[in-house]
């Protein structure tokens, strides 16, 4: 009976042991004024957030400067600085039309101020990625 209690206790303190959780604290960044981030705590927002975003581009969009039927392809990359600002806009894909027509679509909205994306609640420049799929019938 006791080498079953004793097994018991031993067990049971043993579990115990490793199911507490240990608090390891993440390490701060160390942030660059002049780096942008691919990777951040709270990314860059749109004011009003993203289905905003894709209706005030949508709006300023020109689908009749594509010519032909299919579908394009592009990526969208843009900076948004500590401020909130645009930089850095660039659209690539096979079609070059479709690449112009989304910059220029982009670059409609680029006096709109982003909320800045932030890493250890600060302020920093990031890059945003967007791809653009459409399909003209």
């Amino acid at each position: 009976m006791m080498n079953k209690t004793w097994q018991l206790l031993s067990i049971l303190m043993f579990s115990l042991a490793f199911s507490q959780e240990s608090q390891v604290s993440k390490p701060e960044r160390i942030l660059s004024k002049d780096s942008i981030y691919k990777t951040t705590d709270q990314p860059a927002e749109f004011p009003g957030g993203i289905g905003k975003f894709r209706q005030a581009f949508a709006q300023n969009f020109d689908a009749t400067a594509l010519n032909g039927k299919g579908e394009v392809n592009c990526e969208l990359t843009f900076v948004i600085l500590e401020n909130g600002k645009v930089d850095n806009v660039k659209a690539v894909g096979e079609d070059a039309v479709f690449n112009s027509e989304t910059r220029r679509a982009f670059l409609s909205l680029k006096n709109t101020k982003w909320i800045p994306a932030k890493i250890n609640n600060v302020d920093v420049k990031s890059q945003y990625k967007m791809p653009l799929n459409m399909r003209f019938e």
